[in-house]
């Protein structure tokens, strides 16, 4: 990411971006919304609070971009509450994966393309 020490996505051919595009944002955000709002908030919603199961989702889903570091974790953290209600709200997973696929985008296509020197 960005705002880490590690060396920042480049995209430099035309395979670089084709995979940048696929993985994260097309697969990454339609596999991680299908589990994680699709079938882990679903089966949760149906034994706890819509709030508790907001929160311990968004805690697991945080808990596998540890990767990243702890200051994206904490990103991811409160970011996973819009795709969960998006979820909740529409009882459809569209929605979350869409959004889930534009912020991908965003932080591995278009934020590249800005900085990259």
């Amino acid at each position: 990411m960005w705002w880490s020490k590690e060396t920042p996505l480049v995209i430099k051919t035309p395979s670089d971006f084709v995979v940048l595009f696929i993985c994260p944002v097309i697969l990454c955000a339609t596999l991680e919304e299908t589990l994680y709002r699709g079938y882990i908030l679903t089966a949760m919603m149906q034994r706890v609070s819509v709030k508790k199961a907001f929160i311990v989702n968004s805690l697991i889903f945080a808990s596998i971009h540890y990767a990243f570091g702890p200051g994206t974790m904490l990103f991811i953290l409160i970011w996973t509450f819009i795709p969960c209600w998006l979820y909740f709200k529409s009882k459809s997973i569209y929605p979350s994966i869409l959004f889930h696929s534009v912020n991908n985008l965003l932080a591995y296509v278009v934020l590249p393309l800005t900085f990259q020197t």
